[in-house]
């Protein structure tokens, strides 16, 4: 009788445990205290979900501590440009267009904006997994020393492998890979 009651409550136990942990997720990701700001980071590296960028809802706390959601590509356009309400952009604004960025809708009929589509570029010479592809990193999978110096004089971005374009810097770096005279000079250096 122990044998299988305990084998009843480890089966339970596994079985709810999705949704403790969910829950649990859910409430750290979706509680926002007084005094914290929300806003959007992309981090020009693979994500873990296999997506060329990283994309993020940085929450950024009073005392200074930041939290990060990772988000889809797909759920980064939908929220900027205005169609879902949420953090950080509960006004609904379409943020591409307050950032004069060109946006339509794809084949699927999903949100598009070529900017995003363009920024690993910044980062490599040659897409790693799309020969043929090129870029405007002077060196093969990184930013050459002056191209690393100068996105972090730019915006504040140290490690391009670690830190997040961060609120207003990553539509900054959106606006720049949008003019073919920052490309000129970034490929420049």
């Amino acid at each position: 009788m122990n044998i299988f009651h305990s084998y009843r409550s480890v089966r339970l136990f596994f079985a709810l445990l999705p949704l403790i942990f969910l829950s649990a997720t859910r409430s750290t990701i979706s509680h926002v205290s007084i005094g914290s700001k929300s806003y959007f980071g992309v981090l020009l590296s693979v994500s873990n979900s296999g997506s060329d960028m990283t994309y993020a809802v940085i929450t950024e706390e009073a005392d200074g501590s930041k939290s990060h959601r990772h988000i889809t590509k797909q759920e980064f356009t939908y929220i900027a440009q205005g169609k879902w309400r949420l953090k950080p952009n509960v006004h609904q604004e379409n943020l591409f267009d307050k950032h004069n960025l060109v946006w339509g809708y794809n084949e699927r009929n999903q949100i598009h904006c070529p900017v995003v589509d363009s920024l690993w570029k910044v980062r490599y010479r040659e897409m790693p997994y799309m020969r043929g592809a090129s870029g405007w990193a002077n060196d093969i999978y990184m930013p050459s020393p002056k191209q690393q110096i100068y996105l972090y004089d730019s915006f504040g971005v140290y490690n391009i492998n670690n830190d997040f374009f961060e609120g207003e810097n990553m539509w900054k770096l959106l606006q720049s890979v949008n003019s073919e005279e920052w490309k000129a000079l970034y490929k420049s250096m």
